[in-house]
């Protein structure tokens, strides 16, 4: 522990949690504002968007699905028959859960469990972008067609919500709006990244 808070305050120094409990946050905080990283290798006006989970919203989910208060789920990009931490509880909700759908790519342990699996694109066959960091925007667009019979998870809502109009023109027509126009998103586009200005 010597060793390591010595090279911790050596500067460029960070360190992290994995927990959702607010006093080990608390205390990470603490450390990282005693070894310098506030401003350095922290910039608190720039917000990380990874994991932003709500535990407690899972835990009320599972209760919900267990006490026959769900009707329909449809799942995008989880997994929880093999990675929730209560995963036989999700397993018994499912089963009272009269529709359940998964958009998996695959035929993972909640797919085999759903009453309608809708085999989603995967990432290199589809439209979309994200926001790693707040204002921060990543482009992705297909390279490939799709290679089998599987279509892109929100072409699907939009088709069963009677929209004609496919997600990959919805999404452009949204960027070419934000952007101010056909050559600023064909250039966003091609660079992969947005990034406001300074």
């Amino acid at each position: 522990l010597t060793e390591a808070a010595a090279d911790l305050k050596k500067g460029n120094g960070l360190v992290v949690c994995g927990s959702n409990d607010k006093n080990i946050q608390v205390v990470v905080n603490a450390i990282n504002s005693a070894i310098g990283a506030n401003g350095t290798t922290i910039n608190w006006a720039v917000e990380s968007n990874y994991k932003q989970g709500i535990d407690s919203e899972m835990v009320n989910l599972v209760a919900d699905m267990n006490a026959d208060k769900v009707g329909a789920l449809l799942m995008h990009g989880v997994n929880p028959v093999y990675d929730y931490c209560e995963a036989d509880k999700f397993v018994a909700g499912l089963a009272k859960v009269g529709l359940s759908v998964s958009f998996a790519d695959r035929m993972d342990e909640t797919a085999q469990k759903v009453t309608v699996v809708t085999p989603d694109n995967n990432w290199l066959e589809s439209w979309g972008d994200a926001e790693p960091k707040s204002g921060f925007y990543s482009f992705m667009q297909p390279s490939i067609a799709p290679l089998f019979k599987t279509r892109q998870f929100q072409d699907s809502l939009l088709i069963w919500a009677g929209d004609s109009t496919s997600y990959g023109t919805m999404w452009e027509s949204y960027w070419k709006n934000k952007l101010g126009g056909t050559t600023a998103f064909d250039q966003t586009l091609q660079a992969g990244v947005y990034e406001p200005s300074a």
